[in-house]
């Protein structure tokens, strides 16, 4: 998380650096250089919008203290949820 915020990484690039004897590193120094973005609880639904088409995965995070994880939403849980909205107004 810091200096550059929240990031993942897959277990797929693990393995891959495990493979390539790179298994002893430490994870910090085989994150990605991009950070990923940040949601806040507080935040309409629409705001993960932009970003799950980029990130499986978004941090949601405490608005007053961003080291504070509230929870992570993935892209599955958007399509869900607006699958939810579009069922309820069919109704």
């Amino acid at each position: 998380m810091s200096p550059s915020g929240w990031n993942t990484i897959t277990r797929e690039t693990r393995k891959q650096l495990v493979g390539e004897g790179k298994g002893e590193m430490t994870l910090g120094s085989n994150l990605p250089l991009r950070s990923l973005p940040q949601l806040y609880p507080d935040l309409p639904l629409e705001a993960a919008l932009p970003y799950i088409s980029q990130f499986p995965l978004i941090p949601v995070v405490h608005r007053a203290d961003s080291h504070r994880l509230e929870g992570v939403i993935s892209r599955d849980d958007v399509f869900k949820k607006y699958e939810q909205y579009a069922m309820e107004e069919d109704d």
